[in-house]
């Protein structure tokens, strides 16, 4: 391993230009640098600096620092900051988002204006901690480039970045380098054009007005101009932030927290299961489950809520509402295991087992390497008697888990239930 290779950490929003960065990099330096794309392979070792570098004379790693745990101050290491003006790279990030994939988020309820608003949230407070960090302070000695100047002043951008890694640049080499990765967009191969941004770019144009206004009032120092203009004062994303950002600054006027998310953003679902998490820890399960039921009459495939709500009827006595769990929900469902099998259970208590069954082998093909829902089916198939199905499941479950309670106890009946031969 080369022991003092150049390391080179890029510190990016997401749809920043990290790619095209790294394209550029990689094709100027060839096999002397190794990329870590550090999110996505399966080997990685995810340390900072690279503990799988190799003999390359440069390192050069991603980073998005979503949990603000990138350290800044690495001996030696050269920092590239990127960012990009909020209303595009939202543009750009959420047509990623809103892909079809499993995913924590159902496909149904990706659509919704509510996710929407908590996606907008979430990324909202990203980009203030980002820009904290890394604009307002940066490191000494790091290079920042905003979207647009790296697009359109490649050369002058790069050339100190090659210089302070390398030594010297080779200046024809890297101005053929940019004319090739500037040719074609990353991983399309298609000629690449400029996005065109505009309100119709969004599904909802408030909730993208709002959001800009909200990055650019915290984060002064990218120093972006509007592209919308206003509209973060008493909006929906505004309520969100409130409850996901406990140093979001109240409104004016307004003394308690609580009660200004109620006011702004009380019938989102992902805030209403909050509070019925809060009342089942409250040991309030009744509440709880009134609350959740009310919460999936309005917005059905919001799944996260179908496991907390099975809880609240079991710890309150009452029998689930058979009537809520539709083919629809369950199939929107498939993305989250959990989901499935509070769905799955409603089925069953309502004697449709061989229905709740065919749920958990979707749920199996879907997460084959969880266990929960392989012991889950395999009570199924016990009581539909197919018991040698029944074993394979329950053994398949502890391979994957060793401590699976449900699927040990299923092992010891059937054992029980076996005739001994004398």
């Amino acid at each position: 391993m080369n022991a003092s290779p150049a390391i080179l950490i890029g510190a990016s929003i997401p749809r920043s230009g990290h790619h095209y960065l790294a394209r550029t990099l990689r094709r100027y330096f060839g096999e002397r640098l190794h990329y870590c794309e550090f999110y996505n392979p399966a080997d990685c070792c995810r340390r900072i600096p690279c503990t799988k570098r190799g003999t390359f004379d440069i390192v050069f790693q991603k980073n998005h620092d979503f949990d603000m745990a990138l350290n800044p101050a690495i001996p030696g290491a050269t920092y590239v900051i990127q960012h990009r003006h909020p209303v595009p790279e939202a543009a750009s990030d959420w047509e990623l988002a809103v892909k079809e994939q499993l995913g924590p988020v159902s496909a149904t309820y990706r659509a919704t204006r509510e996710h929407y608003a908590s996606w907008l949230a979430r990324k909202a407070i990203y980009y203030r901690r980002f820009h904290d960090k890394w604009v307002v302070g940066q490191p000494a000695g790091a290079f920042r480039f905003e979207y647009e100047d790296l697009r359109t002043d490649t050369f002058a951008k790069l050339a100190p970045v090659v210089r302070a890694v390398a030594g010297e640049i080779d200046e024809a080499r890297l101005t053929a380098t940019i004319a090739a990765s500037s040719a074609v967009r990353a991983n399309v191969g298609a000629p690449f054009k400029p996005r065109q941004v505009d309100a119709s770019s969004f599904p909802h144009q408030d909730l993208i007005a709002a959001f800009e206004d909200h990055v650019l009032r915290h984060c002064p120092a990218f120093g972006y101009a509007p592209m919308f203009g206003g509209g973060y004062d008493g909006s929906l994303l505004q309520g969100v932030i409130l409850a996901f950002d406990p140093s979001e600054p109240l409104p004016a006027g307004c003394t308690d927290r609580e009660d200004a998310v109620t006011a702004l953003a009380g019938r989102h679902p992902e805030l209403r299961l909050r509070r019925a998490r809060a009342l089942l820890d409250a040991k309030k399960p009744a509440e709880a489950a009134a609350l959740l039921e009310s919460t999936l009459a309005d917005s059905p495939y919001f799944t996260a809520a179908w496991q907390p709500l099975y809880r609240a009827w079991r710890e309150a006595g009452v029998s689930s509402s058979a009537t809520m769990a539709t083919a629809d929900v369950m199939f929107d469902a498939m993305h989250d295991p959990l989901a499935v099998l509070a769905l799955a259970r409603i089925w069953r208590d309502d004697g449709r087992v061989a229905a709740a069954a065919a749920a958990m082998l979707g749920a199996v093909g879907f997460h084959p390497a969880r266990a929960a829902p392989r012991s889950f089916l395999a009570t199924l198939f016990e009581r539909l008697g197919r018991r040698a199905d029944a074993i394979a499941q329950a053994q398949a479950a502890l391979s994957l888990d060793a401590s699976d309670a449900m699927a040990l106890a299923l092992l010891e009946r059937l054992k029980a239930r076996t005739p001994q031969r004398g």
